[in-house]
């Protein structure tokens, strides 16, 4: 079994198309979203509809939830809101119809795993995992081995070992560009995986970032995977649609 986990897409279709074709050479057997599949990008509704069409399940992030509620809308910074602001106006009924079955959290038993956008601490506060001590609480508070989220766009992994634990206490998280060989996960440990973002990485690497796990008996994977987009034509179709400037450029610089 092979289960591949996208997030934080962003309007990115592109990057949406490349990393969905990787995946699909890579023989997956589901694709599940962990949410922002909208905001930030030009091409919200075409990342909607072959979201629908390719995932298993979509989870709400926090862009999801702002174009839902005004509170979550007035929080985000003068970009974000920027992309809400162009999906009210661009998004149909039928994208809407998705958004609103877009769900916080699942958990699929068969890896062991719960899958949320960004924490598990309340996904209402949209909490960043983004140093040592929000991973421990979440360990603390996982009834799963594996937490698979997204939301900062940087991709990780935190473990529960003891001695990976005192390492990333020197180094905070143990930050990832990129893992080509598949990582074996240990049934002895918790871990929180974190897959980066598909369509506005930032973490200083322009390729879109996904995560693969398999399950061959009993013995689960992790494989991180970076993948190569025509970053330009998404950088002329958000000029083209009148988008911050800013948008375009950070794709390039991966930040």
């Amino acid at each position: 079994m092979k289960v591949a986990l996208i997030s934080d897409i962003h309007g990115n279709l592109e990057a949406l198309t490349a990393v969905l074709n990787h995946a699909f050479k890579q023989n997956v057997d589901q694709i599940y979203c962990l949410g922002d599949v909208i905001g930030y990008g030009p091409r919200q509704h075409a990342c909607l509809q072959l979201v629908k069409k390719c995932c298993n399940n979509i989870l709400r992030g926090n862009h999801e939830d702002a174009f839902l509620s005004g509170k979550s809308y007035y929080r985000m910074s003068q970009y974000a809101r920027e992309g809400i602001d162009f999906a009210k106006k661009t998004l149909t009924a039928n994208d809407v119809a998705i958004i609103n079955n877009t769900v916080p959290t699942i958990t699929l038993k068969y890896i062991n795993a719960r899958l949320c956008h960004a924490s598990m601490l309340g996904d209402c506060n949209w909490r960043y995992i983004s140093h040592i001590e929000e991973a421990e609480r979440n360990i603390e508070k996982m009834d799963t081995q594996l937490l698979i989220i997204g939301h900062t766009h940087v991709p990780f992994i935190f473990s529960s070992d003891s001695n990976s634990h005192k390492h990333m206490k020197e180094l905070s998280i143990d930050f990832i560009k990129d893992l080509s060989q598949p990582v074996i996960l240990s049934s002895n440990h918790k871990y929180i995986l974190n897959v980066g973002s598909v369509g506005q990485p930032r973490d200083r690497d322009c390729r879109s970032a996904y995560g693969i796990i398999e399950k061959n008996e009993n013995v689960l994977t992790y494989t991180l995977h970076r993948v190569f987009y025509d970053i330009k034509r998404t950088a002329e179709e958000i000029k083209e649609n009148n988008l911050s400037d800013f948008l375009a450029e950070r794709l390039f610089k991966g930040g």
